[in-house]
């Protein structure tokens, strides 16, 4: 269980909007050795820094209940010192926040700290998608993954990929991943950081994001249009056969998150492929139940399609979440599937 310091750095990093940030007890965060770690370990951190907005409004939240402390203890000039100038930077007025970095520390199985660090948007729908940020489905799929109550294998196919945090996620344990969305043959190509007036599309974003993390396996970006799945096989981009070959003798296990409009795509990557001898995988889908029709509307289309659905019966994430969110979802049901062919 991380301490209430680490807790804060984690929510910190994360952007956990300040509302909602568990800021421990004045007569902790005052303390020397807790301000030596604000420094530290936020501050001075080696992980790329949340946008200097976001910095702003996390101290204005912090630093109050640091003072508190202080009134009563020795005050250490040290941390004021670190964030005066960036209290003191002119804030940007009427505009939207820009794309900012955000990292997800979490332990693995072993206890090891891990990270994916990736460039978000602040906004909900940017560059007319909306994925270009991490949405909650997502974090708790990655979750269940590594709590073990989730397997998903050696190799998986991501569709609706977006910022590629389950990519992610999935290769730092070593899944070799192809991470798909919607984009240009081109944005596959896309290494390290996006350059200023680049195109932004999901695929570019999501490119770029995996490039950013250290991953024990590998995992690629590449374009996957779902509408793709009505062609005949002959007639659809390579990436298809490519999802669609044994790994080890293994087929590529089927993830994504919020995504309820694929039934198409999902039958046709689970569905039994002539020659390779390989048993048909599974796909396993969170979905943000934000519609209960809608919903509904995804698990009669698979039936239609003869996908059985298991609807999997898994514990509540508690008050201490392996992946902080930033509450766009917050109260919303986030439903995991199972779903095979028939």
């Amino acid at each position: 269980m991380p301490t209430a310091l680490e807790t804060l750095r984690r929510q910190y990093f994360a952007l956990v909007p300040p509302y909602l940030l568990r800021v421990p007890a004045p007569a902790e965060l005052s303390s020397a050795d807790a301000q030596a770690f604000l420094v530290a370990h936020l501050l001075e951190s080696a992980l790329p820094a949340p946008d200097a907005g976001y910095q702003r409004t996390f101290w204005r939240r912090v630093l109050p209940v640091l003072e508190d402390g202080v009134a009563q203890d020795a005050d250490d000039e040290a941390i004021y010192e670190a964030i005066a100038e960036l209290m003191a930077a002119p804030a940007s007025a009427g505009s939207a926040p820009p794309a900012s970095h955000k990292t997800f520390i979490y332990d693995d199985s072993g206890g090891a700290e891990q990270a994916v660090t990736l460039l978000e948007e602040q906004v909900v729908v940017q560059a007319g998608t909306t994925g270009l940020r991490t949405w909650t489905a997502a974090l708790f799929l990655a979750h269940y993954v590594l709590s073990g109550a989730v397997g998903v294998g050696s190799a998986a196919v991501e569709l609706g990929a977006g910022t590629g945090f389950l990519a992610a996620v999935l290769a730092q344990r070593g899944c070799d991943v192809i991470a798909t969305d919607l984009g240009d043959n081109d944005d596959e190509e896309q290494e390290g950081e996006e350059e200023e007036g680049q195109r932004r599309t999901p695929l570019r974003r999501l490119a770029a994001n995996l490039a950013l993390n250290d991953l024990a396996a590998p995992a690629r970006a590449a374009a996957l249009d779902w509408s793709d799945a009505a062609l005949a096989p002959a007639d659809r981009p390579a990436i298809w056969a490519e999802a669609l070959a044994p790994v080890d003798g293994q087929r590529r296990t089927v993830v994504a998150a919020d995504v309820v409009r694929a039934p198409g795509a999902i039958d046709v990557l689970i569905s039994p492929a002539d020659g390779d001898g390989a048993p048909p995988p599974v796909a396993i889908i969170a979905a943000t139940v934000r519609n209960e029709d809608t919903f509904a509307l995804f698990l009669a289309e698979c039936a239609k399609r003869h996908l059985s659905t298991q609807l999997l019966d898994l514990a509540p994430i508690d008050d201490a979440p392996t992946f902080w969110d930033t509450a766009l979802d917050r109260g919303t049901r986030v439903q995991v599937v199972r779903i095979s062919k028939q």
